[in-house]
């Protein structure tokens, strides 16, 4: 499926900058359509979470700046954003929250429309590997033939097959993957956001931290830790300790 309109948010504080950002997508970005454009925090967290976009551009003018505040009420993060600065002192803290681009004024149109064709691109690719990442449901893996998994990080992304996925690690707004053969992948999007996608038959939350995959499970110690494919380990926390033990002893 090829997304031929890109729902899209803009949030922007600034009346002027807002609207010069309108302006500039609708005459480059003919592929966007535009749903709402907000200037509240408020505003956009009724726009978003009623329209289920695609894409939402953040104007950011601060680390403490409405944009990330906007994205702190989120648990799952399962929209595109293109964050769009006068500096670029806040891209770190952008790509914690997995942004897709960050664009420095004066923004230029080919930039802008770079951006755009890399979230097309993006959507088009996780359709293609994903059962539709944004509707919040888990994948089956009888219904995900390739059996893959694409993984965000900061150069770009990754992907990598189920099976080789050890366990995933939270790491404040982003997530460490162990892979095998000793690879370690730092996505850019958070542990909540792929505990939407990975199949719950394969992969179970054993910690707030923590996600593991099953197949690759090899002991348990009554110190609370699972021991796992290449001699990794992790915590199983109390709450979720009873489903973790009835599983094993199922499959004894």
């Amino acid at each position: 499926m090829i997304y031929l309109r890109i729902k899209s948010i803009i949030l922007d504080n600034d009346n002027s900058s807002r609207m010069k950002l309108l302006k500039l997508i609708v005459k480059n970005c003919p592929e966007i359509e535009i749903l709402e454009d907000c200037k509240t925090i408020d505003s956009a967290y009724e726009a978003i979470s009623a329209n289920k976009p695609h894409l939402v551009f953040i104007d950011v003018k601060g680390k403490e700046d409405i944009g990330f505040e906007l994205l702190k009420r989120f648990d799952v993060i399962d929209f595109k954003i293109i964050f769009i600065s006068e500096s670029p002192d806040f891209a770190l803290e952008a790509f914690h929250f997995a942004a897709t681009e960050y664009l420095i004024k004066p923004l230029k149109k080919v930039e802008l429309v770079k951006a755009v064709q890399k979230v097309q691109y993006e959507l088009i690719l996780e359709n293609s590997y994903q059962n539709n990442p944004t509707s919040g449901k888990k994948q089956v893996v009888s219904n995900h033939p390739s059996n893959h998994l694409i993984i965000y990080h900061r150069k770009g992304f990754d992907v990598v097959k189920l099976s080789d996925i050890i366990y995933c690690e939270a790491n404040t707004y982003c997530t460490n993957f162990y892979i095998s053969g000793k690879k370690i992948i730092c996505s850019s999007r958070n542990l909540k956001y792929y505990e939407q996608l990975l199949p719950s038959v394969q992969f179970m939350r054993v910690h707030n931290s923590f996600i593991v995959n099953i197949k690759h499970v090899v002991g348990y110690s009554n110190h609370e830790e699972i021991f796992l494919s290449e001699n990794l380990r992790c915590s199983l926390s109390g709450s979720h300790k009873q489903a973790f033990m009835h599983l094993f002893r199922k499959s004894e």
